[in-house]
């Protein structure tokens, strides 16, 4: 076990003696009362203090601070995860202009689509209609 580690695991006992928002002793006690260099206390603190055991205060101190409640890592979609908050899933159109699609529409979307995806997008036209057809063979098929 190293110095650090060693440094680490004592002042996690010393944390654990005190309370919630208490100052610990500071680093130059520390390194009196613990007998290491102030540079391993300091990578100590570092240390707890990133995985959220103590706090730093400029020109305060350090503090302990909460412990953190650990909650299981679970996946659920965004409709049950609302109605588990008790909301309501949905969703509506806040604007949606309905106009005839025009040649110069398809061929925009087209140059952002072949910039953004890996796979070729091919458009083939439909009476007053743009049909998107998403392929990933080389040579485009037409379909009536």
């Amino acid at each position: 076990m190293s110095k650090q580690e060693d440094t680490r695991d004592r002042v996690l006992d010393l944390i654990d003696s005190l309370q919630v928002g208490q100052a610990i002793p500071s680093e130059r006690q520390l390194t009196q009362e613990l007998g290491v260099s102030r540079l391993t206390v300091r990578a100590a603190l570092d240390e707890l203090v990133r995985d959220g055991y103590l706090d730093r205060r400029h020109g305060s101190g350090t503090y302990i601070t909460e412990p953190k409640i650990a909650q299981p890592l679970t996946l659920t979609s965004f409709s049950d995860e609302m109605r588990r908050r008790g909301m309501v899933p949905g969703s509506r159109w806040s604007s949606r202009p309905r106009r005839p699609a025009r040649a110069s529409d398809a061929a925009s979307w087209f140059h952002r689509l072949s910039r953004w995806s890996a796979s070729s997008v091919f458009a083939s036209r439909m009476p007053s209609r743009w049909r998107w057809r998403f392929s990933t063979s080389p040579k485009p098929s037409c379909r009536a």
